[in-house]
């Protein structure tokens, strides 16, 4: 989206807009206060009484006058806010729109790739099981996608019900990585626990397996260590079960900690390619967490120093919940 010179910039033209309402309140009654002044002056040199000429409703315009005033600017505020989102809402779509193209492009084209060296070429059967490993990891990748979108859709539909089954988070956890060791075969994962009791909590399995997914997920593709690493941890933090993922990517900075859960966020820009993912699984993350009663938080010292992502759920979990 092509950027408006700056003189026909919203907030240019917003901050002028201000400017000139209450110049013009403080210019009438600079005025005002003047022809009053005069009047008061001819009424005292010709002994007019001062009841006659003042009026008495002035000081009540006055209140009024500043009160439609202060309603105008608030009025302008609210409707310059509303803009600045809508437009903030825009570009994001459009990183979306732009990035998410790219991102189905390379998978495919990697698939259409492998599938023509099938047909042009013979190829050992050493080679062709790498290569149809490579192929289902692409197509895993492009499954994603497609279910990130589908559930965010879900997850926005309030009148969705879930169906929440109590099962031990450590053992889905476990089975996770074993079903699908496979699709993180470029890094090393870790499971750890201090928590030695049964972690048994009502879950929908699908929604927790793809938080499972979309953080183990991230925590490779926004990594450019030699050795890519994830520590996942289970431990009870007051009257919370605190499940972290701690890994050692690229890191972000303290004042992006709330920016990336929101729908659509990616780090980097589209135009030039430096944006990864589809800007929907932290977000996707986020509210799995809140329809499961938890919370999400994230932590990282800086650029380069890795990631924490800490998911809390309340410990031990109400019958009531499921």
């Amino acid at each position: 989206m092509k950027k408006p010179f700056i003189i026909f910039h919203p907030i240019t033209i917003f901050v002028s807009s201000i400017v000139a309402i209450v110049l013009t309140y403080f210019l009438y009654l600079n005025w005002y206060m003047k022809v009053k002044g005069n009047i008061d002056e001819i009424a005292a040199r010709f002994g007019v009484d001062q009841k006659v000429v003042a009026d008495p409703n002035s000081l009540f315009m006055f209140i009024t006058t500043a009160i439609l005033v202060l309603g105008i600017i608030v009025g302008l505020v609210v409707i310059f806010t509303y803009y600045q989102k809508t437009t903030q809402l825009y570009r994001l779509q459009e990183n979306f729109i732009n990035n998410f193209t790219h991102e189905l492009k390379t998978p495919l084209a990697s698939i259409r790739l492998y599938l023509e060296t099938f047909k042009k070429y013979d190829v050992s059967k050493e080679e062709r099981e790498k290569f149809i490993d490579y192929m289902l990891k692409d197509s895993n990748r492009l499954d994603n996608y497609v279910n990130q979108i589908l559930q965010v859709g879900n997850i926005e539909n309030k009148e969705k019900n879930y169906k929440k089954e109590w099962k031990d988070l450590r053992i889905l956890t476990d089975e996770f990585l074993e079903n699908n060791h496979h699709l993180f075969i470029e890094g090393k994962i870790s499971v750890k626990g201090e928590v030695k009791v049964e972690l048994m909590y009502p879950v929908d399995r699908q929604l927790f397996e793809m938080l499972l997914m979309n953080l183990i997920s991230n925590s490779f593709r926004y990594n450019e260590s030699r050795e890519k690493g994830l520590e996942i941890s289970f431990k009870i933090e007051g009257k919370n079960l605190c499940i972290g993922f701690k890994d050692n990517g690229i890191g972000f900075l303290s004042k992006n900690k709330k920016k990336i859960f929101k729908k659509f966020y990616q780090v980097g820009k589209a135009e030039n390619c430096t944006a990864k993912g589809t800007g929907l699984g932290l977000y996707l993350v986020q509210q799995i967490a809140k329809i499961h009663g938890g919370k999400i938080k994230a932590e990282s010292q800086g650029i380069g120093a890795g990631s924490t992502f800490s998911v809390y759920l309340p410990f031990p979990p109400k019958r009531k919940m499921v």
